[in-house]
């Protein structure tokens, strides 16, 4: 994750920022290309760009932020198998994707497609969220009840 779409897209303020909270490592070095771009709009702006290597006391618990991204290195880049929380052998936990009708009744449930394809929604938007009512073997439906906040 190197931000380059940001940089060649002209948005390198936003990659200097991004690179603040996910590559700490890489901060000086963004920040450095964003005061080359902004030198040659306003130069006394430039010069007040703060880098972590040059001040790091403006920067606090930036030793901490760099070995967080050092230890996490390692593990980047390796994710579980998608059914662990994707599929009829997820568990059931906050995030992950289940069909219907492996929810038991009573639970809380958000983003819930209403025909397959529709990529959810029914309680879609931000604070909505519906109850699994009960589920019908027979026609292999279920029922829920929608809160809309």
């Amino acid at each position: 994750m190197d931000f380059v779409i940001f940089h060649y897209s002209g948005r390198i303020p936003e990659a200097a920022l991004m690179a603040r909270s996910y590559l700490p490592s890489k901060v000086s070095e963004r920040v450095s290309i964003w005061r080359n771009e902004l030198n040659k709009v306003n130069k006394k702006a430039a010069k007040s760009l703060a880098d972590p290597q040059e001040c790091p006391n403006l920067f606090e618990d930036w030793q901490v932020s760099l070995a967080l991204e050092f230890k996490d290195a390692e593990n980047r880049g390796i994710y579980p198998p998608v059914d662990t929380y994707c599929g009829k052998k997820a568990n059931l936990v906050v995030g992950n994707v289940l069909p219907l009708r492996s929810i038991p009744e009573g639970a809380v449930v958000c983003n819930v497609k209403h025909h397959v394809g529709d990529r959810g929604t029914l309680a879609r938007a931000s604070g909505d969220y519906a109850v699994v009512i009960n589920h019908n073997p027979d026609n292999d439906t279920s029922s829920i009840f929608c809160f809309l906040c």
